[in-house]
Order: C-alpha cells, then sequence, then structure tokens
C-alpha cells in the first residue's frame, strides 16, 4: 500500500510540472512585454522632433503682423535705393539697423515660426553688421599704416599710440559686429603686440647709446667716466 501511494504522488507531480512551464514562460514574456512598453513610453516623455513647416502653416497672420513685416522690407529698400546712388552713410546704416529691429519684433509677435522671416533676419544681420563695421575697419587700417610709418622715423611713443588706437578699433569690431567680414581676433592680437614691443623699443635703444658711450671711454681709459 505504501508503494501504490508513493506512486500516486509522483505522477500527480509530473502532472503539474507542464503547467508551472507554462506559467513560468507566461510570466517572462509579460515581464518582457512590460519592461518594452515601459521603454517605449519614456521615450514618448523625451523631447520631439519639430516639423516647423507645420508651425508655420497652422497660425494666422493678421494685418497688423504683416504690416510689422512690410515696414521692416520697406526700410531696406529705402537702403537699397540709397545704396545705388552713393557709398552708404551713417543715416543709411541706420536703415538696415532699423529694418532689423522691425523684423526681430515681427518674429516676437507671431504665434508660430516663419523660417523664411528668420533666414531673412539672419542674412540682415550679417549684412547691417558688414556695413556697419566698413568705417572702423578703414579707420584701424589707416592709423595702422600711420603707426608704421612712426616706427621707421624712430618715433616710438607716437607710433606706440597710433597702435593702440588702431587695436581699440579692431577690438571694438570683433565684439560688436562679430558677424561682419571684418571681424579679425588675429590682427588685433598683432596690433596689441606691436604696441607693446615699441614701449620696450625706446629702452633698448637707450641702453645701446649708454653702452656705446661706455666703450669710449672705456678705450680712452676714462674708468670713472665709464662706469657713469
Amino acid at each position: 500500500m505504501p508503494k501504490r501511494k508513493k506512486f500516486k504522488r509522483a505522477h500527480i507531480d509530473n502532472e503539474k510540472s507542464p503547467v508551472q512551464r507554462a506559467v513560468f514562460i507566461l510570466l517572462i514574456v509579460c515581464v518582457c512585454a512590460g519592461v518594452l512598453w515601459g521603454f517605449w513610453f519614456l521615450s514618448r516623455l523625451g523631447p520631439q522632433d519639430v516639423d516647423y513647416r507645420d508651425l508655420k502653416d497652422n497660425f494666422k497672420v493678421t494685418d497688423e503682423m504683416r504690416e510689422i513685416l512690410q515696414e521692416s522690407i520697406e526700410l531696406e529698400a529705402q537702403f537699397e535705393e540709397a545704396l545705388a546712388l552713393r557709398e552708404p552713410t551713417n543715416e543709411d546704416i541706420q536703415l538696415l539697423q532699423r529694418s532689423l529691429e522691425v523684423l526681430e519684433n515681427y518674429l516676437k509677435v507671431i504665434p508660430g515660426y516663419d523660417s523664411d522671416a528668420d533666414k531673412r533676419r539672419t542674412n540682415l544681420r550679417k549684412r547691417y553688421q558688414n556695413f556697419a563695421a566698413t568705417s572702423l575697419q578703414i579707420e584701424s587700417v589707416a592709423l595702422e599704416e600711420e603707426a608704421i610709418s612712426l616706427a621707421q622715423a624712430e618715433q616710438y611713443e607716437a607710433a606706440r599710440a597710433k597702435y593702440n588706437e588702431a587695436f581699440r578699433a579692431q577690438k571694438k569690431i570683433n565684439e560688436d559686429y562679430p558677424l561682419s567680414d571684418s571681424k579679425n581676433s588675429g590682427r588685433a592680437t598683432r596690433l596689441q603686440r606691436q604696441a607693446r614691443y615699441l614701449t620696450a623699443e625706446p629702452l633698448y635703444q637707450r641702453s645701446l647709446e649708454l653702452e656705446t658711450v661706455a666703450d669710449k671711454h672705456i678705450e680712452s681709459q676714462e674708468w670713472d667716466r665709464a662706469e657713469e
């Protein structure tokens, strides 16, 4: 009798084993599916790609907004007219600056993204900075040429002052008009180096003069005067 009970219990355990394996496999599948769903859900919470063309099409431009944009276009057109007649003056360049300011105001008030206006702003900003930096660039180059002439004439203090002025003009271009073609950090460094060199040059020339005088006293055996 005991042997029969053991056989029956073992038989029941064998019948449960496939069911347990099936439940275990199903549990693994559910866990994997849950993990994958969790990754998908977290990815939806992150930054999404934005189609700016849709944003542009989905907002309504009011008449007031169109007037702001038109004002910017007309200001640039006035600059074009002046440019066709003469070299642009400061007043002409201010038309470009005003056109840029109005365009930036337009981009602030619209409820969406206008890619054409944004591209125009980039071009207008660079164009304005190019024209605005021109007079400073001309001034800086002229000052450098004066400094070179003065240095060749051994007027070191005056030359140093001109180099410093040329450096300040180039530095202003680099800081105020970084998008302009006149921006040149290397040139600013070179001008500053030249000014510092001319600070030391007079002292060096004076030391050479004193050394020459001392050598003459030594040749004449004027020892006391040579020590001076």
